[in-house]
């Protein structure tokens, strides 16, 4: 009972997630190009984003397998905490290097998927700039509401 809970709660919250994603798609693309997508193109476009998102993530960790050794991996898995900061410098690298093809692929796509006021693709610089602002929105608004869940849970003594 408890565990059919736990998903409920998981996948509501993944799909008001995902509806406010396609919002802030709708707002960025509406403040870069000056024209917006309905809002169930929105969704769409957001729900592909998350596929690439998971493939993208599935290969990550199989390229990091590769290059750190599945050995290093797993002594570092059950080590203590200390060995893990050896380990910062190649993490830094590897989420840099994510992000910066995530944004690429994902300005592509956008560049190709969104239009502007005449119908026309937006092109892949828009297409970034479109993600970019949606990144930074969504994330805010992520960290503001892990603040305050943080502060709420903590004044309550349940942290």
């Amino acid at each position: 009972m408890l565990g059919d809970f736990f998903w409920l709660l998981f996948f509501s919250g993944f799909f008001l997630y995902w509806a406010f994603d396609a919002f802030v798609l709708q707002l960025s693309s509406r403040v870069v190009v000056k024209a917006k997508p309905s809002y169930w193109t929105a969704v769409g476009i957001t729900g592909l984003v998350y596929v690439i998102e998971v493939v993208i993530g599935i290969l990550a960790m199989f390229l990091a397998m590769a290059f750190m050794g599945r050995v290093a991996m797993m002594d570092m898995m059950h080590s203590d905490f200390s060995s893990w900061f050896s380990f910062v410098p190649w993490v830094v690298v590897y989420i840099t290097i994510s992000v910066v093809l995530f944004a690429l692929l994902i300005g592509w796509l956008y560049g190709r998927m969104l239009r502007d006021t005449e119908g026309r693709d937006i092109r892949f610089g828009k297409g970034i700039l479109v993600f970019l602002l949606q990144f930074v929105i969504t994330r805010a608004v992520l960290t503001l509401l892990v603040l305050i869940r943080f502060f709420w849970v903590g004044s309550w003594g349940l942290f």
